[in-house]
């Protein structure tokens, strides 16, 4: 899968050339969204389930989730995902977002840049008082070579008591990865997968972490 973008106001020297795009290997159990969406919901779900009949008995839940995903997307965002997976008949799983993001402008290569985001978000995590275990934070590659940061958190939902359901969780898992853009010095591709569903966290993290390392450069 490929993508473009309403991209953010760069500031930098190549402000006027073009981002480049990311691709991505999207796997079977996650459910492509691209924003702004441009069919309805139930049109999109309708086309899913007929590559995935076994999804029937969950489209109402599949058409709220996509209403949720795609309610008032911010300039930037350009697909979200739902991903899931199957568990004692019952789907579980979370959102994942592909979005382009505005960051601190820094000199160097991609691979500084992401040696730079990830120290800054490790002082920003030391700031707030979080410890290893409560925030994962790393610098990773992706299975082509392109240079990353991700880190791994829990975080509330807010406000706490807004959770829908009677007995769902006010905390969610949250795992993002930062791709910085070669072209650009102040802009960086984000994937940043959500779920509330804490019990199955390792595995739908896995799965998350599985297509955010597929990453790669279009045409590379």
């Amino acid at each position: 899968m490929s993508v473009g973008a309403q991209r953010p106001r760069s500031r930098s020297p190549a402000a006027g050339r073009p981002v480049t795009r990311p691709e991505l290997v999207v796997p079977h159990h996650a459910l492509p969204v691209s924003l702004p969406l441009r069919v309805a919901p139930d049109e999109l779900v309708a086309e899913w389930l007929r590559l995935e009949p076994a999804l029937l008995p969950h489209a109402a839940m599949l058409t709220g989730l996509v209403l949720t995903a795609t309610a008032e997307p911010e300039p930037g965002e350009v697909a979200a995902f739902l991903m899931y997976e199957e568990v004692g008949g019952c789907l579980v799983g979370g959102t994942a977002l592909l979005s382009l993001e505005l960051v601190e402008p820094m000199l160097g290569p991609p691979s500084i840049r992401a040696d730079l985001i990830t120290a800054r978000l490790r002082e920003a995590a030391r700031s707030l008082g979080h410890v290893e275990g409560l925030t994962q934070l790393g610098r990773r590659r992706t299975a082509s070579g392109v240079p990353s940061t991700r880190v791994r958190f829990l975080t509330t939902l807010f406000p706490a008591w807004d959770v829908g359901d009677v007995g769902c969780s006010p905390m969610v898992e949250v795992c993002r990865w930062l791709y910085p853009v070669p072209t650009h010095r102040d802009l960086a591709w984000s994937l940043a997968f959500h779920t509330p569903d804490l019990d199955h966290a390792e595995m739908l993290v896995a799965g998350f972490d599985a297509m955010a390392s597929s990453l790669r450069w279009a045409g590379s």
